[in-house]
């Protein structure tokens, strides 16, 4: 039976090699937030410029 150091160091590999596809899905839900956040700025600038066409 392998060591109690062995056996913790060993779950710890497993949980590493299973969340590794939870980081790439936090960066790139990271990286769609961004984007969302530039294009509803974006559209908020439209939105005033044509606002301020109107009141012209």
């Amino acid at each position: 039976m392998a060591s109690p150091e062995k056996m913790i160091r060993m779950l710890l590999d497993e949980i590493r090699q299973d969340t590794a596809p939870l980081a790439t899905i936090i960066q790139n839900q990271e990286i769609l937030i961004l984007q969302n956040k530039q294009l509803l700025e974006l559209l908020e600038d439209t939105r005033l410029t044509i606002v301020n066409d109107q009141e012209s």
